[in-house]
């Protein structure tokens, strides 16, 4: 927890190009990696809003919004399913955009 907490107040004093670079990277990973567990880069998100919160918002919102249009469509839950019989794999995705 500590190093996440320095990793906060790093981002919080990175010049223009590297916070660029940081969130480019950190948006891509969360992207990439549907985890309802990962409480790392859901605090590294916060920490990027609170450092540059225009930027932040506008590289997540938009994917966000969309992937969780497409699985309400698909017929995911906001509710994580936990049933072994018929486990709904959206449910995460849907998770981790909210």
């Amino acid at each position: 927890i500590s190093l996440l907490k320095a990793c906060g107040q790093v981002i919080m004093h990175l010049s223009d190009a590297l916070f660029d670079n940081v969130l480019e990277q950190i948006f891509n990973y969360a992207n990439a990696s549907v985890t309802t567990q990962n409480v790392f880069v859901h605090k590294l998100a916060a920490y990027l809003a609170d450092a540059n919160p225009q930027k932040t918002f506008a590289k997540f919102l938009p994917v966000c919004i969309e992937n969780i249009r497409t699985e309400l469509a698909y017929g995911a839950s906001s509710l994580k399913t936990i049933s072994a019989n018929d486990p709904i794999p959206s449910d995460s995705r849907l998770a981790w955009s909210v």
